[in-house]
């Protein structure tokens, strides 16, 4: 028995390869979700069908303002989705927004950018930093990322994008569990509790 098994040892070690590399890479994404902690921070990020090109988002001490340009209202495309990653149930819900009401309709220029009513939203404080305070970062999958993800950025590129710490990696999707794939996605910032906002 030994000396059929040393000479067909080469045999056996091409039979079992595949398998032992079927429970390295079981062990290397398992391992992480059980010694690196879950995520503590939620996010607020755009989605939608098309370019966000036309978006304008800016944070100034913690409070985010959001503007659409002329082009995505005279187009009539649909608005764009606001969407909060909640940490504690690691899927994301809609923010319900609407355009703030205008003043008057006369004398207006269809060329002037509207912003969106952000009310719901006053009591957050958001960080752009491109790392949460537990460690978790976002990052797209896609290969057409290039570098390290600028906070404030629209990836029209990515097939879904995922929040990562250590090995730890959790795909991001909707309520509807749907990972925005063939959507353009704006990351605005994450949330932080009042305590945490320097």
């Amino acid at each position: 028995m030994l000396k059929i098994l040393k000479e067909n040892l080469l045999l056996l070690f091409g039979a079992l390869l595949p398998i032992l590399l079927i429970i390295f890479f079981t062990l290397a994404y398992v391992i992480p979700k059980h010694f690196v902690k879950s995520p503590q921070y939620d996010f607020l990020y755009l989605a939608s069908a098309y370019s966000l090109d036309d978006v304008i988002t800016q944070v100034t001490n913690g409070k985010l303002r959001i503007w659409i340009a002329p082009t995505i209202k005279n187009q009539t495309l649909p608005l764009p989705k606001l969407l909060r990653f909640k940490a504690n149930i690691q899927s994301s819900i809609e923010v319900p927004i609407k355009l703030l009401p205008r003043a008057s309709a006369s004398g207006i220029s269809t060329t002037e950018k509207e912003e969106f009513d952000l009310s719901e939203l006053q009591d957050l404080r958001i960080d752009t930093k491109n790392i949460a305070p537990d460690g978790y970062k976002i990052e797209f999958s896609s290969l057409n990322e290039g570098g390290a993800l600028n906070i404030i950025a629209t990836n029209p590129y990515q097939s879904g994008f995922r929040i990562a710490k250590n090995g730890n990696i959790i795909k991001i999707s909707n309520e509807r569990n749907n990972q925005h794939k063939l959507q353009s996605i704006k990351i605005i910032g994450w949330i932080l509790p009042q305590q945490d906002k320097k």
